[in-house]
């Protein structure tokens, strides 16, 4: 189904309003009734200077910025139509341009009983290990055309800015080695890429993804390090993520049980897991060149850290 959306309304000025606007003013979310039902546009056009505090933005920065809607359009309109139910993602209606920016169409999934929560409940975390493991699974071994080499937006080679603020010591000294260990795993998939719980809607205990800028070729516990910090705070943490990780591979040994019988099942349990502290360092590594005084820097990432490190020495 292509829907076309009229000029006068896709050219509307960008909203105002903070819970519509994309990162940094690269655009906005339109919302807007139509013949078909309630539809959901994503503008984007990302300025030569974003609109955040701490940020002045280089050639590296804005070429990444930039690619990431490039790759996002790719993903919705020639791969999210392979998931299927519960590994739900939002309905591509189609996309266009118009006075120099980008838009996608959506079908609105709040139209389709999906909400957005602040705090989830044990059966949505619950809900999005299993889209995290379905996905995981579809996506297995497959070639990164079209998407991220390595996706996520904190890896190493596409964070060179933050490496060089960060300070002396020994994450830094061991960043490169951390990096290589990831992108060299030998199992990879697809990765979400930003698989917080801000791009996750609910209905009942279904889960629902959207926003893949930084969809490509990454090892699963990344996605699922990266949903464990914005779903539990140090404490909760220090208790369950553990508890989190063995859900999450058990579920994707479910999900890949009929698969290709090349696939060693076991041998690529063994590796993620293996690698579960150093998405925790890799990303605690991000953090100290951003913003070394973040809220998720803790005491389970600087105990996964330790843990990383001490296997490279």
């Amino acid at each position: 189904m292509k829907i076309i959306i009229p000029n006068d309304v896709i050219s509307v000025p960008m909203s105002l309003k903070r819970n519509q606007q994309l990162w940094s003013g690269c655009g906005d979310m339109l919302f807007i009734n139509h013949d078909v039902g309630k539809l959901a546009i994503k503008r984007t056009k990302v300025p030569k200077q974003v609109t955040h505090s701490r940020i002045s933005q280089s050639a590296v920065a804005l070429k990444r910025k930039a690619h990431s809607y490039q790759v996002e359009r790719h993903f919705y309109k020639y791969h999210a139509c392979e998931l299927i139910p519960p590994c739900n993602t939002a309905s591509y209606l189609g996309e266009g341009g118009a006075n120099g920016m980008d838009y996608i169409v959506f079908r609105d999934f709040s139209s389709q009983g999906f909400v957005q929560v602040d705090k989830p409940s044990e059966a949505q975390i619950m809900a999005v290990i299993g889209w995290l493991a379905k996905f995981h699974a579809h996506f297995l071994q497959s070639p990164a055309e079209h998407v991220w080499e390595q996706g996520n937006y904190w890896h190493l080679e596409t964070r060179p800015d933050e490496f060089k603020r960060m300070a002396d010591g020994e994450v830094k000294q061991a960043a490169s080695l951390l990096h290589h260990r990831i992108k060299n795993s030998y199992w990879h998939t697809w990765i979400h890429g930003d698989a917080k719980l801000a791009n996750f809607a609910f209905n009942g205990e279904q889960a629902l993804g959207f926003d893949f800028q930084y969809v490509g070729k990454g090892i699963g516990v990344s996605d699922l390090m990266l949903f464990i910090t914005s779903v539990l705070d140090e404490q909760a943490q220090l208790l369950y993520a553990d508890d989190y990780l063995k859900l999450y591979l058990d579920t994707l040994r479910v999900e890949l049980l009929g698969k290709a019988a090349s696939i060693d099942v076991a041998q690529l349990l063994s590796e993620w897991e293996a690698l579960w502290p150093v998405v925790w360092a890799d990303f605690y590594r991000f953090l100290l060149g951003w913003k070394p005084d973040h809220f998720k820097i803790n005491k389970y990432m600087k105990f996964q850290t330790q843990i990383a490190l001490q296997q490279g020495r």
